[in-house]
């Protein structure tokens, strides 16, 4: 699953996009499953903002979370504001 996972972020389509967000690996019992499909996650951009804060809130595993709240400081182009983002995060 793991693997699945982390073949998502290859392609950066809607499609792609929903299907991650609907994969076991999401709500796999493993925190290295569910952090690898965070990254994926992150590399759907502007995107996956909303999924990214959402995940904080479900998941409040320590790799997982960074998995999540990395990617609104340091993946996403600068030019996205991510502060009100990062402000719903209530971690």
């Amino acid at each position: 699953m793991r693997f699945v996972a982390m073949g998502w972020r290859q392609t950066q389509t809607a499609e792609a996009l929903a299907a991650l967000l609907n994969n076991d690996a999401v709500r796999s019992r493993d925190p290295n499953v569910r952090s690898e499909a965070a990254n994926s996650l992150s590399m759907f951009g502007t995107e996956a903002i909303a999924d990214l804060v959402a995940g904080c809130d479900r998941d409040d595993n320590w790799l997982v979370s960074h998995s999540l709240i990395a990617p609104l400081y340091d993946r996403l182009p600068p030019k996205i504001d991510c502060q009100n983002a990062l402000l719903k995060i209530r971690k």
